[in-house]
């Protein structure tokens, strides 16, 4: 924190983005994220640091710019580009005070981004229950579709097409993750979706 504050003070853009992709260089591919385009307040979101989020937005950073492909800080917060055990965010509690921080900057729930992914199928793939039920309530669609053209980049796996919040619940596969069942989740969206009378598709 130190650090970004002298680098702030020294005059540092607070909106620059990444020219290309700055992912780390190991054995294989293990984010999905597309980083290019993203600015220092999304690269915080995506960690849910709010702390840095604040301080940020204190220094004029643009809460609403997206990376290339239309990822957005919010989707970016809710799970969109997360990988279990390879991903970190800071805490529970911090991601609901950004998540409310970003609602509160006008971030829009049903953005989209290239590849049809909305917030809520990042939250749903994350497992992330309380953030879902926060979404839906600022009008988040538990209807939406992705597009499902992960099939056209070798480093991600085809999510198939028309995928639902609730599939990402069920277990999408996403590079180095297999696909991971989260039955509560599963439980949240299908019970959001009868009481707002959205068709529940048969299986798991």
């Amino acid at each position: 924190m130190d650090f970004i504050k002298l680098v702030l003070d020294l005059g540092a853009d607070v909106n620059t983005r990444l020219s290309y992709e700055t992912e780390v260089r190991v054995a294989s591919h293990v984010f999905w994220l597309k980083e290019e385009g993203a600015t220092p307040f999304f690269r915080a979101a995506f960690g849910g640091d709010v702390e840095v989020m604040k301080l940020l937005l204190a220094h004029g950073a643009d809460p609403n710019v997206p990376t290339k492909d239309h990822t957005t800080p919010l989707m970016a917060l809710a799970g969109v580009g997360y990988t279990l055990a390879i991903d970190h965010h800071r805490s529970a509690r911090e991601d609901m005070e950004a998540l409310r921080l970003l609602l509160e900057l006008g971030a829009d729930v049903n953005a989209s981004n290239d590849q049809g992914m909305t917030p809520l199928m990042g939250a749903a793939h994350r497992g992330a229950n309380q953030e879902i039920r926060v979404l839906v309530e600022h009008g988040a669609r538990l209807d939406a579709r992705d597009k499902g053209t992960y099939c056209g980049d070798a480093r991600r796996t085809c999510s198939g097409p028309g995928m639902l919040a609730l599939n990402y619940a069920i277990g999408v596969a996403v590079t180095v993750q297999n696909p991971v069942n989260k039955p509560e989740t599963v439980a949240l969206l299908k019970t959001l979706m009868a009481e707002r009378g959205i068709p529940v598709p048969e299986g798991p």
